[in-house]
């Protein structure tokens, strides 16, 4: 799995313009091949900042998704931040374990710590 993360400080008078511009993609987005996620996150204390998240099955995905015209919107968005945006790619390794790997490694200590 592949996570796209944009991070961006958006203008105050552009802020609405902003959210929206993110939020029309996410529905385009969401229905394309291998895309498994879509997320648009603000901060509690900086509610200018915000955080856009996509997770894609493969980087071929993703990158066809980068050269849509669809993810123009998300180019759009970076040129209106108030300074040089955030974006990273994550390759994350798909082991699926919840709560068991909570539990799992909870164990793991106690065993280690003798209780």
């Amino acid at each position: 799995m592949v996570v796209f993360t944009l991070r961006l400080l958006a203008p105050p008078r552009l802020r609405g313009e902003i959210l929206q511009m993110l939020r029309s993609a996410m529905g385009p987005t969401l229905a394309e091949r291998g895309c498994r996620n879509c997320h648009l996150q603000q901060d509690a204390d900086e509610p200018n900042l915000l955080t856009f998240t996509q997770e894609w099955e493969r980087q071929e995905d993703l990158d066809r998704h980068m050269a849509s015209n669809e993810y123009r919107k998300v180019l759009a968005v970076m040129d209106m931040s108030d300074a040089p945006p955030s974006v990273s790619f994550l390759t994350v390794l798909d082991e699926s374990a919840g709560f068991d790997r909570i539990a799992a490694a909870r164990q793991h200590l106690a065993v280690q710590e003798g209780y």
